[in-house]
């Protein structure tokens, strides 16, 4: 039904607007799919010992960040490059 109400839209010549819409919707949804899929399986690939790597990173950041601010307010120059 949706094909033939598609079919009575388009003009002469040319394809219906609603199907290239409706193809460029499903590659973009193909596309978030596959990078769910591909987030989902990292993990598989990491170490005990990276997470708690990344915290003690995350954590030396904010710190580093936290000192560097007040000196920076109004001078984002001053701020430390990551």
């Amino acid at each position: 039904m949706m094909q033939k109400m598609m079919g009575q839209m388009h003009e002469a010549g040319k394809p219906p607007p609603m199907v290239k819409m409706m193809g460029m919707c499903m590659g973009m949804c193909s596309e978030m799919l596959d990078a769910i899929r591909q987030t989902n399986a990292l993990p598989v690939h990491c170490t005990p010992e990276l997470p708690n790597d990344f915290g003690e990173w995350l954590k030396q950041l904010e710190i580093k960040l936290r000192l560097s601010l007040p000196k920076a307010q109004g001078n984002p120059q001053l701020l430390p490059r990551l």
